[in-house]
């Protein structure tokens, strides 16, 4: 029976050392791992994990998020799209994993680029869409966001609209 899902908001700042620490985490258990993020390759090895062996039999995927969260229809993120690459990746990692019923860590900062780039609206139709990972997935999810671009009023209500999506938020 999968344990109750987490989600997570951290601050960019510890971005890098969050998602090393959870990725090794996982893949040091047998679990696997999904990151969509820009340099975590580096901190993983930087952290002393062999990244590359966990890449050969898929139990570690890594995908670059400003590719990912630019997959749009007409201007518009399509996240049905999104998710299911997302699901496939998933899947994938979870087949790989030395677990009979292995938990997979994704971390990622795609939405919390469309917030950088001013996309709210997109940031939080992704979240709500990724909630449904939760239903069928046995997930963590670790999601980043730069707090220093929260800094306007109407940018703390965004902000509140993405937590809403979470069950946990931390931020420093």
């Amino acid at each position: 029976m999968p344990r109750a899902a987490t989600r997570y908001s951290f601050s960019h700042m510890i971005l890098l050392e969050s998602f090393a620490r959870i990725l090794a985490t996982a893949l040091e258990t047998g679990d696997g791992a999904v990151v969509l993020a820009m340099k975590s390759h580096q901190r993983l090895k930087a952290e002393g994990f062999d990244v590359d062996v966990a890449m050969r039999p898929g139990t570690y995927v890594s995908l670059d998020a400003a590719d990912s969260s630019r997959r749009s229809v007409n201007g518009v993120v399509d996240c049905a799209r999104f998710l299911g690459g997302l699901n496939g990746f998933i899947a994938s990692a979870a087949k790989a994993a030395k677990k009979e019923h292995p938990r997979i860590a994704v971390c990622g900062e795609c939405a919390g680029l469309l917030c950088t780039l001013g996309n709210a609206n997109a940031a939080i139709r992704l979240e709500k869409a990724g909630n449904d990972l939760f239903k069928t997935h046995n997930v963590d999810i670790l999601c980043a966001y730069p707090l220093s671009g929260f800094c306007g009023v109407k940018d703390v209500e965004v902000f509140q609209s993405i937590c809403r999506e979470h069950p946990a938020v931390y931020s420093s």
